[in-house]
């Protein structure tokens, strides 16, 4: 019997990407009552900080780098303190993978 024609026709099931790391975190944010601004603000600030430090995953980085990226905030920012308060408002109790520490 030739198995080969079987081999052809049968179709290959492939599993959906999880949501990436900056959707699941607007997604995080938009449950918690986040209006799109603020939303759209916390992404940004994510970005940044992860473009900072060579695109590493946030889960790779300590508190050197929330440090050395906040360094980076007050150097760069026009009017920092705002810049710094509006991140720590949006990222209060913020967190992608409940129940991880």
């Amino acid at each position: 019997m030739d198995t080969s024609l079987l081999s052809q026709s049968t179709p290959q099931v492939i599993a959906p990407l999880p949501p990436r790391l900056l959707d699941q975190v607007a997604q995080a944010a938009r449950q918690r009552g986040a209006s799109e601004p603020t939303t759209t603000q916390l992404v940004s600030w994510l970005r940044t900080f992860i473009l900072l430090h060579g695109k590493r995953h946030p889960r790779e980085l300590g508190l050197p780098d929330a440090s050395r990226f906040l360094e980076q905030v007050l150097r760069t920012a026009k009017q920092p303190l705002p810049a710094l308060e509006s991140a720590r408002r949006t990222s209060t109790s913020l967190d992608v993978h409940p129940g991880r520490n």
